[in-house]
């Protein structure tokens, strides 16, 4: 239990940083007057966590100081996303201060991306093979938690106090966070020094597994990315105020990887990878289906209704693919194969994460929904299709570069 609370905390941690740029800061812009167009765009943030598979390697292979390599790039980091978050406070979050706001939030982004891939690392060379599913629930949990740091709480303290007063207590608070790098233990070396570190060539991505996964998933992760980005401004445009926006947000987002991220882990313990996720992208199709249907109720009632949905879908998304990469990784380079496989989902969501803004204004709230539901039975169906092609003959001769097969379900 030790290691899925050490995987919870230093995700709490660092989600808190990444929540304020995605979650906080396009909710105060929205009800200050900025258009959906510009909220949605928001989700271009995003691409610091493609990007850093450019510099993973150098995460996995190098350190900082006398930490080790995963503890000395977590807290490093930690504290650099505090002070960015300090430059943030001195920013009034007015429309027209937009473009400076969102270069700041670029910028936590980026150095955020960069501790995800050191808290990556370290859940590779920390979980055996049987504790994958549940540590990425712990991960997603953790997530979750600063997730109500990062927006409730936040959203919470920029409306009872200010903006400025607000985030300053937030950077303060997360450079004092970066000390528990301290009480966790650096993950035993897989090779003995830099010199001996292997240089990653992201070899992972000629991994046959991969690529007959990831045109699967397109469709499920545009929709869902598009739902996503969208949650929270659909409570505001039908009149909660930032409070209750956190209110409901966070404790729904909470809610799935404690509830539905332990169920979802649970199935996948002892199921086939593709067959958990057909199961688990039917029921988010079912759904999204419930969730348009409750349009029919007060606007309210159904953004609610909504957000839930949304979040219990991509925690459970979230949990079966994290899974899946985990047996993909090769100890030696763990950091770097997992954030280069995440990066490749995280670049097939951009389409739904950018058009998400455009796709409310045009069609109304309901539009991301359907993207949703659309989403996820179109990868139902390409997941039947992949485990139609397969045999028993082949599969078991996929073999993944750790040594520790991803196994298919030709079988099931």
């Amino acid at each position: 239990m030790k290691k899925y609370a050490t995987i919870m905390a230093l995700q709490a941690v660092a989600y808190t940083a990444i929540s304020i740029t995605y979650a906080s800061v396009p909710a105060v812009l929205r009800t200050n007057g900025a258009s959906l167009e510009i909220v949605g765009l928001f989700s271009a943030l995003l691409f610091a966590f493609i990007l850093s598979a450019l510099w993973a390697p150098l995460v996995d292979r190098w350190k900082i100081g006398r930490l080790g390599r995963r503890r000395s790039w977590i807290g490093g980091t930690q504290v650099l996303a505090a002070l960015l978050i300090g430059f943030l406070a001195l920013t009034p979050p007015e429309p027209e201060r937009g473009a400076a706001i969102f270069a700041i939030c670029l910028l936590i982004s980026v150095v955020a991306a960069t501790q995800q891939v050191a808290v990556l690392g370290y859940m590779a060379e920390t979980l055996a093979p049987p504790d994958r599913a549940f540590g990425a629930t712990a991960a997603g949990l953790g997530a979750a938690i600063g997730q109500l740091g990062g927006g409730a709480l936040a959203l919470f303290m920029i409306q009872t106090f200010d903006w400025a007063f607000a985030l300053t207590c937030f950077a303060v608070g997360m450079a004092l966070c970066g000390t528990v790098v301290l009480a966790i233990r650096e993950p035993n070396p897989v090779f003995s020094n830099e010199e001996t570190a292997p240089r990653v060539n992201w070899s992972v991505l000629r991994n046959r597994d991969v690529w007959r996964l990831m045109p699967a998933l397109v469709p499920t992760t545009i929709g869902i990315a598009a739902a996503y980005a969208m949650a929270e401004a659909r409570l505001v445009d039908v009149g909660f105020d930032l409070t209750l926006v956190g209110l409901i947000a966070a404790p729904a987002n909470l809610a799935a990887f404690s509830i539905v991220g332990p169920l979802v882990s649970a199935g996948l313990r002892d199921c086939a990878p593709q067959a958990g996720l057909r199961w688990v992208l039917t029921l988010a199709a079912f759904g999204f289906a419930g969730a348009l249907a409750a349009g029919q109720l007060s606007a309210q009632v159904a953004a609610i209704i909504g957000i839930v949905v949304i979040f219990a879908s991509f925690c459970a998304q979230y949990v079966s693919v994290q899974a899946v990469f985990l047996s993909l990784v090769r100890a030696e380079t763990s950091g770097a194969d997992l954030t280069a496989l995440v990066a490749v989902q995280s670049l097939l969501a951009m389409p739904g994460f950018l058009g998400s803004g455009f796709l409310a204004a045009a069609y109304g709230h309901q539009a991301p929904l359907a993207a949703g539901l659309l989403g996820s039975l179109a990868s139902v169906a390409l997941l039947w299709l992949l485990r139609q092609r397969s045999s028993p003959q082949t599969s078991a001769s996929r073999v993944n570069p750790a040594g520790a097969g991803a196994p298919d379900d030709s079988a099931g």
